[in-house]
């Protein structure tokens, strides 16, 4: 419909207006819907580049003449060929090749663009390998027939111009574009002399000096003025261009803020998606929709080895999905496997495995649609392509699912077929392929929300805005790290050639945002330009391009949100009841009876009463997702279960464990708490030998300390304390010659007795098990200490009420100085004193509520699952202060 329009268009007016991509077409063909655009300049052809559409020229002129046209490669086919070449010649290392194949797609571009000979685009060091096979692909192109735009600007320049008397506008009208390059130039030279007028039109549409300059405290703030500017714009039936400086990096706020702004302007309409009251430009990649990416995610099933293993994190996305078919009936059942898949602590899992866990995880029809679709892979056909396999498989699963009769999935759903159908003409190797492939295309896919070419008002980029014509426009986001850009050059250009192409050095990208700045000035009778001062709490300056604007007074604006719609409600109504502040450092006290977490919870109130009521009184957590390799906390469980497993039979014994025992031991464990299942060969045995290491390193150890009884290994206790009943768990008790007891508990990081002395007890695990076991006449206490059992620093540290331990490092309190510990306390009966009462304000502070965002001690909280909760640095800032006063 589009091309018929065209061809229309330009057998009557016979003027072209030429723009540089595909988007500005798009903009320029909605102004002439719309009876904005001069009746002489009717037409925007859908090209990306001005040389392209000079290549199309050539190709219907030679084949007017009944010439044999050596047509161009195609771009996506060039890319593949290069890809494919790599990976025969075995550079598996390159990992991310799609994206070096476009950087050098990109290199070409350039440098053919610039007046680089073709010949000599990767000099010194650099790539060698596509250096290579570029030189191959030459030739590929050769054998195919392939011509260069210098080739066809040769044939333009040797052929007859009666020729193109029938083919050729009457003129050209150049919109948007801020520079020509030398071939661009050379091309135009040659139309010219054909007797093609070349204009460059609607460069002077907005008058120049009405611009006004704003500032914000912070991007939302100044998308949501923005957004309520437009939206106003819109009511009164204006054209408006809202150019966003970083349109991709802000898009998500930008769709949140300007949809409440219309939605609240009573603009927002979803009857007609292409006539929607506002556009944003530069869509989402069809890969970041949810039912496109889930089709994805299907193909990569699809196309796997036998026994292959996928990242949990694709597992948990196809399990929550609601585009496959049946996902809806079994949501509670598919939700249950995704969180028990979490709890086993799996990085990677294959299909048999799901399977397996999801019939042990509940009734066998609990996800019968899952299982079918996991058991029921389509075969590939004979002669069928791996394009047709996919699409078999994705018409055999039911993809999109439930929501296919949704608008939005059918564009999705159409989009993704026509890429199907555009990768049948490529003819991949493999499905494997194929789906790379399709991947790489829905990467490089827009797919706008909502709006289009004829909404109202149009959010685009500054590229795009730059020759159109509307009633008022707003830029934003110039900042001055930000405007100009930084400059990246293409590392596939050499540097020799980076001070004649644009915008690959400095100097350059300071000029082109010069000019860009100066015409996107010209679009509007009125423009206004924004920025913002902060951002994440660092300031900001504006552009010095915006240097010599008159600033404009910002109206308040509300952050688009409830909460700022409700105080700009109630700074604007003097009667409006004022919101009643809450005091956040006290929650319900708690009731006698069993304490949650026991010890846990006593020490988390020592390090953060906000920590310790959010875990423990409401049970909030937060879980990421498992990694490939055993982190801290699984690494800490694996040494205290092989130390449980190792120690639990010399129970009652005065004996040390065996060395032989240990690898029995480290099989046992493995097994019983299934590392083999979660994680792979290499790094199970990698974890083997250094666990293996570690135990012969810690039993040597013990045998330096004189003969004791293994008393207790993982011992479970519960002792009442006002009112509250205390379980605990001590990870070992020694009995020493004289018959008192030696409180262990294992650490496999840092460990000290620091929190032991100071005014707040900040580390009171230990102190609680002796000040709990010493009331209890059949365990009376010798001494409390950490054994830290790290590789190449196996020791134990803690303080005891002997001499006897001093050849294992364990100070005797009252006859050592060293620690501050030590030297607080004279005796162990004053250092037990001191214990009690901090214990007691903990218990205390517990059964008050106390919930204050305090934190006495930040580093055992690095590991917090409640971390992005806390407001660290805050509560740091509060320590210090009040230490200060």
């Amino acid at each position: 419909m589009t091309a018929r329009f065209f061809q229309a268009a330009r057998e009557r007016h016979r003027q072209l207006i030429l723009v540089p991509n595909q988007r500005r077409a798009d903009l320029e063909l909605a102004g002439y819907c719309r009876g904005r655009a001069a009746d002489s300049a009717v037409l925007a052809p859908s090209v990306q580049t001005f040389s392209g559409w000079v290549e199309s020229l050539a190709l219907r002129w030679a084949t007017a003449a009944g010439q044999a046209p050596r047509r161009p490669l195609d771009g996506f086919e060039v890319t593949r060929q290069w890809c494919r070449a790599i990976r025969q010649d075995g550079a598996d290392a390159l990992t991310e090749i799609e994206s070096i194949a476009s950087l050098a797609q990109a290199a070409d571009r350039l440098l053919t663009h610039w007046g680089s000979p073709p010949d000599k685009q990767v000099d010194g060091g650099l790539w060698h390998s596509f250096r290579r096979w570029r030189r191959a692909f030459l030739e590929i192109g050769q054998d195919q027939g392939a011509a260069s735009p210098q080739e066809l600007l040769q044939q333009l320049a040797e052929s007859d111009t009666a020729g193109f008397s029938g083919l050729l506008p009457e003129a050209i009208d150049l919109r948007g574009f801020l520079g020509l390059t030398p071939l661009e130039q050379r091309l135009l030279d040659r139309l010219a002399d054909c007797g093609v007028k070349i204009t460059a039109g609607s460069d002077d549409a907005g008058i120049r000096n009405d611009c006004k300059v704003l500032s914000f405290d912070t991007p939302t703030a100044e998308i949501a003025a923005v957004a309520g500017w437009a939206a106003e714009q819109a009511a009164g039936e204006r054209t408006v261009a809202v150019v966003v400086n970083g349109l991709d990096q802000h898009r998500p706020r930008l769709e949140r803020l300007f949809q409440n702004a219309f939605i609240g302007a009573g603009l927002l309409r979803y009857s007609d998606p292409l006539t929607a009251d506002f556009h944003i430009l530069s869509g989402r990649p069809l890969a970041g929709f949810d039912a496109p990416a889930d089709a994805l995610r299907l193909l990569k099933l699809s196309t796997a080895e036998a026994g292959q293993r996928f990242d949990i994190a694709l597992w948990s996305r196809l399990l929550l999905s609601s585009s496959l078919r049946g996902a809806n009936r079994e949501q509670s059942a598919r939700a249950k496997l995704e969180w028990e898949l979490r709890a086993a602590g799996y990085a990677r899992l294959s299909i048999g495995q799901v399977l397996a866990i999801a019939r042990r995880a509940g009734p066998a029809d609990g996800t019968p649609t899952l299982q079918a679709l996991l058991t029921s892979i389509p075969p590939v056909e004979a002669g069928a392509t791996p394009v047709e396999h996919m699409a078999a498989c994705l018409n055999h699963w039911g993809w999109p699912g439930p929501v296919a009769g949704a608008p939005h999935t059918r564009s999705m759903t159409a989009a993704v077929t026509r890429l199907l159908d555009r990768l049948q003409s490529y003819r991949p190797d493999s499905p494997a392929e194929a789906r790379r492939w399709l991947g790489m295309l829905m990467a490089d896919t827009r797919l706008p929300a909502a709006g289009g070419p004829l909404s109202a008002v149009q959010v685009i980029t500054p590229e795009d805005a730059v020759g159109l014509s509307v009633d008022a426009a707003w830029v934003i986001n110039l900042r001055q790290q930000e405007w100009p850009a930084p400059c990246r050059p293409n590392p596939l250009i050499p540097s020799a050639w980076w001070p004649r192409i644009p915008r690959s050095t400095s100097e350059s990208e300071w000029a082109y945002t010069r000019d860009l700045t100066r015409a996107l000035q010209r679009i509007a009778p009125e423009v206004r330009f924004s920025w913002s001062r902060y951002e994440e709490e660092v300031g900001h300056r504006a552009s010095v391009f915006l240097d010599g604007m008159p600033d404009a007074p910002a109206a308040p604006a509300s952050d688009g949100s409830l909460a700022g719609r409700i105080f700009e409600t109630m700074e604007n109504d003097a009667d409006a009841a004022h919101l009643e502040a809450l005091d956040d450092d006290r929650g319900n006290a708690l009731a006698p009876g069993a304490l949650p977490g026991s010890s846990q919870f006593i020490r988390d109130q020592a390090w953060s009463p906000l920590g310790a009521y959010l875990h423990h009184r409401l049970h909030a957590r937060h879980r990421a997702l498992p990694g490939p390799f055993p982190d801290a906390a699984m690494r800490g469980r694996l040494v205290h279960k092989v130390l449980e497993e190792l120690y639990g039979p010399q129970r009652g014994k005065i004996a040390i464990p065996a060395d032989q025992n240990i690898d029995n031991t480290l099989e046992i464990v493995f097994n019983n708490l299934k590392i083999k299942d979660k994680f792979s060969v290499s790094v199970v045995q990698a974890e083997q030998r250094r666990l293996h290491a570690l135990m012969l390193e810690w039993l040597q150890l013990d045998r330096c300390r004189a003969p004791f009884e293994l008393a207790a290994v993982e011992q479970r206790m519960r002792f009442e304390r006002y009112g509250y009943l205390l379980d605990i768990r001590m990870d070992r008790m020694d009995r020493l010659s004289d018959g008192r007891f030696l409180v262990i508990d294992y650490k496999t990081g840092q460990a000290g007795t620091a929190g032991w002395a100071g005014e707040r007890l900040l580390d009171p695990q230990l102190p609680l098990y002796v000040n709990l076991l010493d009331s209890h006449e059949d365990f009376p206490i010798v001494g409390a200490v950490f054994a830290r059992v790290k590789t190449g620093h196996c020791r134990y540290v803690g303080v005891a009420d002997t001499a006897e331990l001093n050849t294992v490092g364990i100070e005797a309190i009252g006859h050592s100085k060293r620690t501050a510990l030590t030297r607080r306390f004279a005796d162990w009966s004053e250092m037990m004193a001191h214990w009690q009462r901090q214990i007691d304000g903990l218990l205390a502070e517990i059964a008050a509520g106390c919930c204050d965002n305090r934190i006495y001690d930040e580093k055992p909280l690095a590991y917090s699952d409640l971390l992005p909760v806390l407001r660290v640095e805050e509560a740091i800032a509060w320590r210090a202060m009040h230490r200060d006063a």
